[in-house]
């Protein structure tokens, strides 16, 4: 036997419920829990005993709480007296933090959890929100219910460290040996020069233009420049192993614009019919005009803005 616990009461809940905003998390933690079939309860009733709180009521409020980063029994005791969504999604009951510790060490939870994610992913079915066959999408949830809070950056960080690495070595396996053999005097010549532009270039302009971190920000470019996209990325999480600077989502950022003209883009497809249209000079000027447009732009605009910070 449980508590009665109804969300439909015309009471108290109701007027918690008109301070919620429209989007807010606690909606949607409501509506998944409620989802849940009965039977996925069964395990939780007694025969004997005092009644015992509802096991819907117990995971909306945990499960809302974890969405506010708050995993003690204690601080989400300390919640349903002065969190409103919680005081709604508890309809005014509180149960005390040693009743919300043994629900959740509970060996029924874990499954409850997992039908959470199966009603959760339903819904965004059943809203268009995603395909059929996809299995979940964070972005879509953060979104939709300005839910940023229940994003984990350090696992974040993990995934997309684990994803670079394995980047960095697809990309610096697919160098061809014979290739740099065969044209082994151009490209010292080519690679000299380039070097020598891209340290002054490092050393001169990253400084100046460069709003913050400009050592981590710089030496993705350079890395990139002298190399290939992954030895950029390379070079940033040597700088930075730890992440805590914005020069990998910079870079990142960057790519949009860059990799669609030059990065491989649209003005290095064009680059040898031009050169073979118009002949070396011409596209050199070309090239200059665009190198001295983004000179001007860094050191002007960007520039500007690291001296008025």
């Amino acid at each position: 036997m449980f508590k009665d616990y109804n969300m439909n009461q015309v009471v108290l809940p109701l007027d918690l419920e008109r301070k919620l905003k429209e989007n807010d998390i606690a909606f949607t933690v409501h509506q998944m829990v409620e989802q849940i079939p009965d039977d996925a309860f069964n395990g939780f009733l007694r025969e004997t005993g005092c009644p015992a709180y509802h096991p819907r009521m117990m995971m909306k409020i945990i499960l809302c709480a974890y969405t506010q980063s708050v995993f003690s029994g204690r601080k989400i005791e300390a919640l349903l007296e002065d969190s409103v969504r919680m005081m709604w999604l508890a309809q005014g009951y509180e149960p005390s933090y040693r009743t919300i510790n043994r629900f959740r060490v509970h060996p029924e939870v874990k499954t409850l959890l997992r039908q959470c994610f199966v009603q959760f992913r339903c819904q965004l079915v059943e809203a268009q929100l995603i395909d059929d066959e996809a299995i979940f999408i964070v972005q879509i949830f953060v979104t939709k219910y300005d839910a940023s809070q229940l994003v984990d950056r350090n696992t974040i960080t993990s995934i997309q460290g684990f994803s670079l690495d394995i980047l960095i070595t697809s990309a610096i396996a697919t160098v061809s040996i014979a290739v740099i053999g065969d044209y082994l005097v151009p490209f010292l010549l080519l690679a000299g020069f380039g070097i020598a532009w891209n340290i002054f270039g490092f050393f001169v302009f990253g400084p100046r233009m460069m709003p913050d971190y400009w050592l981590e920000r710089a030496v993705g470019d350079f890395g990139q420049s002298t190399g290939v996209t992954a030895t950029g990325l390379m070079l940033i999480r040597v700088a930075d192993p730890e992440m805590k600077s914005p020069a990998t989502e910079g870079f990142g950022y960057k790519q949009l614009v860059f990799e669609p003209f030059l990065g491989g883009g649209l003005v290095t497809a064009l680059s040898a019919p031009l050169v073979f249209m118009w002949g070396p000079w011409p596209f050199l000027l070309l090239a200059t005009a665009m190198t001295a447009l983004g000179l001007i732009v860094g050191l002007f605009y960007f520039g500007k803005r690291r001296l008025g910070s």
